[in-house]
């Protein structure tokens, strides 16, 4: 690391101490970023998980696949991210959410189906 260290700083004509505070800056600049962008630090989390979920369930597939619904690892990834939601769920809760995937069209109180409105 020390190496790596050197020869960012050098690149850039800095000394290791202002190269090491840079990098710094921008990891924290990025991170804040990140947490602006999904609504603060644990929302930020909770994506990292889901796409964890999401890639686990799709399996090793081309990364075309995962943004394709029409495939296997798509609905694999769904699947999976839909099961680590339910999980801690009280199980009310979990049998509104299946009834809810069953029929698109119905509203379960605190969701609003993605059809409803459409013509």
């Amino acid at each position: 690391m020390r190496a790596r260290i050197e020869k960012g700083a050098k690149k850039r004509g800095v000394s290791m101490n202002a190269e090491i505070a840079d990098r710094l800056e921008t990891s924290f600049t990025k991170e804040d970023m990140l947490d602006r962008f999904f609504g603060g630090p644990e929302m930020r989390r909770m994506a990292i998980l889901w796409a964890a979920a999401f890639m686990q369930g799709a399996g090793p597939s081309h990364k075309n696949e995962f943004t394709d619904p029409t495939t296997t690892a798509y609905l694999g990834g769904a699947f999976a991210l839909i099961q680590s939601l339910m999980m801690g769920m009280p199980t009310d809760r979990q049998a509104a959410l299946v009834d809810a995937l069953k029929s698109p069209t119905k509203s379960i109180g605190f969701w609003v189906p993605l059809t409803e409105g459409k013509k």
